[in-house]
């Protein structure tokens, strides 16, 4: 039993009466609407599914697309039901006597992926992922005693973690990806330092003193300001520069981004922006786990779980500092409003009644 009321208090969820029925259908007109914008806004002369992702692919990596702000909105809500759903699912899976519907739980997950397909970009699905799992291993080792626990955690992790390559994989084939399986592993897996120090070898500055770092948060200002006429010279480009790989005939095998954080650094600061951003990346997650650790299981574990990918992506992308900007601000209005509609809005007699049996210790 979830018992550690550090961290959880199974009576506190439990007892209130989650809004499934409201969040399915408000889940399911969100991502139905995205779904359809997107869809329709890409298809053009395609004659398949398969085509009509590929240009929505094109269209959003060459920066010329987005669906509009209500529609990106929409998408945001459909994440943020998708994990308080989550969320509530493994509540219900590791708590006896819990008898919520597991099927209402389990449809808003299944319009996020539906929607995770829609925009081609499967770092959404990662970062979905990427939660499941660390909020798995919080929920599901609380469950676990004893010697094996350990054992038990990362033999399950590694099944999920082989289901979630088989679900990447499946969604590049979506969109046309050509490259097999391992392959496409070992480019996000691999390439990173190799491409990398491709890239130093002709690396001779300026230093940029945070233009790559923050493109995202300073692109945002740059369109805030212009509402007002005022012009803020653009940062770097979003999507990081290509390495073309070439055989020993010398002729064309792949290009790959430079998947990893530590090229934005580099180009801003040198070698001491190496050292310096990672530090603070390290304090931030630091202080949310200690603040979810000392806290009731609540809306700060999860936060520290969604926004935990991008300490997993390090050696990939940089996905911290460049996601400071108003996209992840309504991502984590959300969130919080969210929970709040779903755990906090009617605390009643019941839940005060199971809270004080709780402090006063009676079964």
């Amino acid at each position: 039993m979830l018992s550690d009321t550090a961290v959880f208090s199974e009576n506190e969820i439990t007892a209130v009466r989650y809004p499934a029925n409201a969040l399915l259908v408000v889940s399911a007109v969100c991502s139905a609407g995205y779904v359809l914008k997107t869809l329709m806004d890409a298809a053009g002369t395609a004659t398949s599914l398969s085509d009509i992702l590929r240009s929505i692919y094109e269209l959003t990596a060459s920066g010329e697309y987005s669906p509009g702000f209500l529609f990106n909105q929409m998408m945001e809500i459909s994440v943020a039901i998708a994990f308080i759903s989550t969320f509530r699912l493994l509540v219900r899976i590791y708590t006896k006597g819990d008898r919520q519907g597991i099927v209402k739980l389990i449809l808003p997950i299944l319009f996020f992926l539906v929607v995770a397909t829609a925009t081609t970009d499967r770092n959404v699905f990662l970062r979905y992922a990427i939660y499941v799992l660390s909020l798995w291993v919080v929920i599901y080792g609380r469950t676990l005693s004893g010697r094996s626990a350990t054992r038990k955690i990362i033999f399950r992790a590694v099944i999920l973690v082989v289901i979630v390559a088989a679900i990447f994989f499946l969604m590049g084939v979506t969109k046309q990806y050509q490259s097999g399986f391992f392959d496409q592993i070992s480019i996000y897996i691999a390439s990173g330092l190799n491409d990398l120090n491709i890239w130093l070898q002709d690396f001779q500055g300026p230093l940029l003193y945070g233009e790559s770092t923050f493109t995202q948060f300073l692109n945002t200002i740059g369109t805030i300001a212009s509402i007002f006429g005022i012009k803020i010279s653009g940062a770097v480009g979003a999507f990081d520069p290509f390495i073309t790989y070439t055989n020993q005939a010398g002729t064309y095998y792949y290009s790959s981004n430079i998947y990893t954080s530590l090229r934005p650094y580099i180009e801003d600061f040198g070698y001491f922006g190496v050292i310096l951003f990672p530090l603070l990346v390290g304090i931030v997650f630091e202080l949310l786990f200690s603040g979810a650790r000392q806290k009731k299981i609540g809306v700060t574990l999860l936060l520290y779980c969604s926004l935990l990918y991008a300490v997993i992506y390090f050696p990939i992308s940089e996905r911290f500092f460049r996601r400071f900007h108003l996209g992840l601000v309504y991502e984590i209005v959300w969130i919080i409003l969210i929970f709040w509609f779903a755990f906090k809005r009617k605390r009643g007699k019941r839940v005060q009644q199971t809270a004080d049996k709780e402090q006063s210790g009676q079964p």
